[in-house]
């Protein structure tokens, strides 16, 4: 029998998002004859792994998401992955350009499964040492039903965003608090990514570091100078999000937004046409996009990836309306409603247009919800991943 060991983070971030995915992947694993042994990544020792893999006999790969567990568990001062030639597996939900100094890593077989054909491309540049694999996140829907035309018109939302919102002012202060070079470099590359959105952010670290004398060629500093990706893109994140809410606010549409950190924007536009809910646990929120008839998704600065937002509103049968990235035109442009992160301005324009035509999008969320049940379900995201650690059956 196949065997996997599982490392999980059992305590509630991204809306709990993180344990409901790997607890849809442990069990399609299980359903598939594969034994799946289950670790706290916070609470665990090397010598239990040690005793597990010992008693358990051969264990094919350990498998973790995002718990960055990789390095720490070691057993008699070696690390128990590289002692026991056990492969290891991590999806990781954001960004390995973020976290470069911890994909500074020589296990001897390490693997890291991005959401961005980028991701893998900067891995395979500057980390060939890691088996770097792109597989986009599937999508969540407790039910499989598509909804007739009078039931999706009828539907509890219009218009829905579920997301955190962002305190600018306080985020402008931090940055303001960095060392002097520190300060420069972070806005210069904030400023260059503002004028070039198309761009990753890697890309536009390349161009601010030419502007301060850094050759191209010195692959040191740019990997140090890699740090600050994670402050620029947590400041753009926040000023996207708030740049297309913003457009909806002045639009006059009614839209209803599910999370925290939107009460300091909606001061400036009182007596605004939007319904704030809070935040809700991820299991919860799967009933919102099936009570939603347009569902409004922010990319996170992965300019070749998707967010799991997007399938699962495909498969809970909600429209979708999104920016742009390489990966989403090549493959579901036939699916998707677009706005230009160029101009978000216009987002609450193109939603009312798109609002003022059930009929049309309805018969997109048709072509749409058939397309996610055939390729973006947990069970098809499973099967995709255990080819890649192959122990597909």
């Amino acid at each position: 029998m196949r065997r996997v060991i599982v490392f999980s983070k059992r305590k509630e971030i991204c809306y709990d998002s993180m344990n409901s995915f790997l607890d849809r992947i442990s069990r399609i694993m299980i359903g598939n004859g594969i034994e799946v042994v289950t670790f706290d990544a916070e609470n665990v020792d090397g010598s239990e792994i040690f005793m597990c893999i010992k008693n358990s006999g051969e264990v094919d790969l350990a498998f973790s998401l995002n718990a960055g567990c990789e390095l720490q568990i070691r057993y008699n001062g070696r690390n128990i992955w590289d002692m026991t030639g056990i492969p290891f597996y991590n999806l990781i939900l954001d960004s390995p350009v973020e976290k470069n100094i911890t994909m500074a890593i020589q296990l001897h077989d390490y693997h890291v499964i991005c959401l961005d054909r980028n991701h893998v491309r900067f891995l395979e540049k500057y980390r060939p040492n890691i088996h770097a694999h792109f597989l986009p996140l599937a999508g969540t829907a407790d039910i499989k039903r598509a909804d007739s035309y009078e039931a999706f018109k009828n539907r509890k939302y219009d218009l829905m965003f579920a997301g955190t919102g962002y305190d600018m002012k306080k985020l402008e202060d931090e940055i303001m608090q960095f060392p002097t070079q520190i300060r420069k470099l972070v806005i210069s590359h904030i400023d260059y990514m503002l004028s070039h959105r198309g761009d990753t952010v890697e890309q536009g670290l390349r161009v601010v570091l030419r502007d301060m004398g850094v050759s191209d060629s010195d692959h040191d500093i740019f990997l140090k100078c890699l740090q600050v990706t994670a402050v620029t893109t947590i400041f753009l994140r926040g000023l996207y999000r708030e740049e297309v809410i913003k457009s909806l606010l002045k639009s006059g549409i009614h839209f209803h937004i599910f999370g925290n950190g939107w009460d300091g924007l909606l001061r400036r536009y009182p007596g605004c046409n939007v319904a704030i809910h809070g935040p809700v646990q991820f299991v919860q929120s799967i009933e919102l996009f099936r009570e939603t008839k347009l569902s409004l998704n922010v990319m996170p600065l992965f300019k070749d990836g998707m967010h799991d937002r997007i399938p699962t509103s495909m498969l809970n049968g909600a429209a979708v309306l999104t920016d742009h990235s390489a990966y989403l035109d090549e493959n579901l442009k036939d699916y998707l409603n677009f706005y230009d992160i160029e101009t978000p301005e216009c987002v609450g324009e193109i939603a009312m247009v798109l609002l003022d035509d059930l009929e049309g999008i309805y018969d997109r969320v048709e072509k749409a919800w058939i397309y996610a049940w055939d390729h973006m379900s947990w069970e098809c995201y499973a099967a995709k991943l255990m080819k890649i650690m192959k122990i597909e059956q």
